[in-house]
């Protein structure tokens, strides 16, 4: 009899050990659905909470540093000052603008990119955080590891030398040919 009840209560130790187990499992399958970026339209404006930082070291001594605040206000810091995370406001987005950008992080997916290596950058490091519809990502990646990463970049560089030419004189959009 003693044989019995101690098979009852290996029996129901299993089944404990069993519910914990799916309870476990449930709980991570939860808070990992949690953290799932948000799906958009391919032609859904961009939320109002959109925020970008991005920073770029090159392997030739070049460093950018952009902030784009949820309201709109473009900050950009080069060399020194990109090294120390420290960025002056130079204008603030048009909705055309921030439009742009919004389709570049839409069309490359950033909000779900995975950084694919680790490895030393032939060119150039990224660290991109964005923030948008109440969900935050942060990419670390090299080169060209992240489709798109770049090309936000590129947009948020053509920003800044349109808006700087405009401040000193030189008509609009010229530096796109550069």
């Amino acid at each position: 009899m003693s044989c019995r009840l101690e098979d009852r209560i290996n029996g129901i130790d299993g089944i404990i050990t069993g519910v914990n187990g799916w309870i476990v499992l449930v709980t991570v399958v939860m808070a990992t659905a949690g953290c799932t970026a948000p799906r958009f339209a391919a032609d859904a404006p961009p939320p109002d909470d959109l925020a970008i930082i991005m920073r770029s070291w090159s392997t030739d001594g070049r460093y950018t540093y952009f902030l784009a605040k949820k309201s709109g206000v473009l900050h950009f810091g080069g060399g020194q000052n990109a090294l120390a995370n420290h960025a002056d406001p130079f204008t603030t987005l048009t909705t055309e603008q921030r439009t742009d950008l919004w389709r570049i992080i839409l069309n490359h997916d950033l909000l779900r990119a995975k950084a694919s290596s680790t490895d030393p950058p032939r060119h150039v490091r990224w660290r991109l955080s964005l923030t948008a519809a109440g969900f935050g990502r942060t990419l670390k990646c090299a080169d060209d590891d992240v489709a798109g990463v770049g090309k936000l970049h590129d947009n948020l560089m053509r920003i800044w030398k349109n808006s700087h030419a405009r401040r000193i004189g030189i008509e609009d959009d010229i530096m796109d040919r550069y």
